[in-house]
């Protein structure tokens, strides 16, 4: 009774357990992400060992009292989704038992959870559209709000990313050994959802069936960073929102509920809350985050208090942001990872941009190397790269030429320049400048 007690909790995720602490029974005032996650969480758990004691009443299960029968089931749906034990053995279990374990295991815990697998959420919001698409509802819609399109494109390539993945692992086995193909699907699933669990097969792959449970399990840990953003400004919701079109997991956090309000549909989880307090911060189950940035610009006590604080309590990489090179410094020590400067980087960004004919963009990739996209100068218009001799006479690399609407990425020597082309080079900074001013 306890490990599935804690193995729910884990699954379920630190900030959901907090939520419930602070609103207890007032479910009215529950986030829509914890809604999501609780619900769905209960209907797994009870609806899976519901089943599966359906399937093993008379293989596994059959000698067991009612109640032992019951709470076997009930271990079974909820171990699959996170932790990996078992109480009977896996090999015994009926094929529509493996079946449902492997979908399970597929579905896996809950976003900011110890659990793998596509996440309850992602499975929730997929079925939820499902369904509204077969109603011909106008938009998605759950517990009176609406899912955004991003958060439903999201789950999608969540979702087939990972069913294709685990596929053409599976078929990779089968055409390497002689397996049979529900236990390979078992183990396969069980790598790629970080579960663990196994049918006894095992110590019996090859070489080549071996790796491609290692590169399984490897994707199925690193396939979605997940990401904490603590503060939202401008440069908080900025960053959230280019994150999130990068397919992130991301959670957001400010002591200002206006500040996140807007953001609910969009990501994984919004959390109000003043970070300087430390029962708050442990609370957000800090060492479960791949990155966290502090991005507190105002108030430099507070981002120094919270980068500390953050750091202190398991963060992985703490980036935080800063307005002067004193802060820069004194964030470093306090357990900082790396200190951006937006503003400062901006403010660079747009002067060389407007200090120079024909730069029409411009990139610092470190103190020594910088990339320019600018036209090219008359001299080179007509002529190959070979023939302008750009390597040699520069000491700049052309890394792309916009051609068209076209990008062409390293360009061949032979290509011709032509005057309304946008070409990017990349050198060291006195390089570049020097051919930046001859434009």
């Amino acid at each position: 009774g306890i490990g599935a007690e804690k193995t729910i909790k884990g699954g379920t995720g630190f900030t959901i357990w907090n939520e419930v602490r602070i609103k207890k029974f007032k479910l009215s005032r529950y986030s829509l992400h914890a809604k999501i996650v609780i619900s769905t969480t209960l209907i797994l758990v009870f609806g899976g060992g519901l089943f599966m004691y359906i399937f093993e009443k008379n293989n596994t299960i059959a000698g067991m009292d009612t109640p032992g029968a019951v709470f076997a089931s009930l271990f079974g749906s909820v171990t699959a989704r996170t932790a990996g034990f078992n109480t009977v053995d896996t090999a015994a279990l009926t094929p529509e038992s493996k079946l449902l374990t492997i979908v399970l295991m597929f579905i896996g815990g809950s976003p900011g959870s110890t659990a793998g697998g596509i996440k309850t959420t992602t499975m929730a919001v997929m079925i939820i559209y499902i369904v509204s698409y077969m109603r011909g509802s106008n938009g998605c819609n759950v517990f009176g709000r609406k899912i955004s399109s991003e958060v439903i494109k999201k789950a999608g390539m969540v979702l087939i990313i990972n069913l294709v993945l685990g596929l053409t692992a599976v078929i990779a086995i089968l055409a390497t050994s002689n397996m049979k193909m529900d236990d390979v699907l078992f183990e396969v699933y069980s790598a790629i959802s970080t579960v663990g669990m196994t049918t006894g097969i095992t110590r019996d792959l090859n070489t080549v069936g071996r790796i491609i449970i290692i590169i399984m399990m490897y994707c199925g840990r690193n396939a979605m960073k997940s990401i904490l953003i603590i503060g939202m400004g401008k440069f908080g919701h900025h960053l959230c929102a280019d994150l999130i079109k990068n397919g992130n997991d991301i959670m957001v956090m400010d002591k200002d509920e206006a500040k996140v309000r807007d953001l609910i549909y969009d990501v994984t989880k919004v959390q109000i809350g003043d970070c300087t307090d430390p029962q708050v911060v442990k609370a957000l189950g800090i060492n479960n985050f791949d990155l966290i940035f502090v991005c507190i610009g105002t108030n430099f006590q507070s981002s120094l208090e919270i980068t500390s604080l953050v750091k202190e309590m398991g963060g992985k990489y703490v980036i935080s942001k800063a307005n002067r090179d004193v802060h820069a410094k004194f964030l470093l020590r306090n357990g900082a990872d790396e200190v951006i400067y937006p503003d400062r980087d901006m403010a660079e960004r747009v002067a060389k941009k407007y200090s120079a004919n024909h730069v029409l963009d411009y990139v610092a990739l470190n103190d020594d190397y910088s990339i320019y996209e600018i036209n090219p100068p008359e001299g080179w218009v007509g002529k190959s790269i070979r023939e302008n001799n750009v390597r040699q006479k520069y000491n700049v690399n052309i890394v792309t030429v916009k051609e068209a609407g076209m990008n062409r990425v390293l360009p061949l020597p032979d290509y011709v320049f032509k005057a309304d082309d946008a070409v990017m080079v990349l050198g060291l900074n006195a390089d570049v400048d020097k051919l930046v001013r001859k434009l």
